[in-house]
């Protein structure tokens, strides 16, 4: 996951100039730090995972279009085995 840039020392003295105590004011940049950190997508992760999405939605559509290929023949066989048998049998 890419790293977004978040001034912590910044913010938590913006938030004192507003009145919030220190300590809470260190807490407060600490956790919203940790969220861009940990939590947070950015676009290049957003990005990357379309890309294995896409990669994953074209997998299945080949092993689908396989497995429609396989039924299809499956059945023309079939079919065609049934109709040459009664043929022979019911001429």
């Amino acid at each position: 996951m890419s790293t977004i840039l978040f001034n912590t020392l910044e913010y938590a003295n913006n938030l004192r100039e507003a009145g919030v105590d220190e300590k809470q004011a260190n807490v407060q940049a600490n956790a919203l730090a940790e969220i861009f950190d940990n939590r947070l997508a950015t676009k290049e992760d957003l990005k990357r995972d379309l890309k294995e999405l896409e990669l994953k939605m074209r997998r299945d559509n080949a092993e689908l279009k396989v497995d429609i290929i396989r039924w299809f023949v499956g059945s023309n066989v079939t079919l065609v085995g049934i109709m040459f048998i009664m043929l022979r049998f019911f001429p």
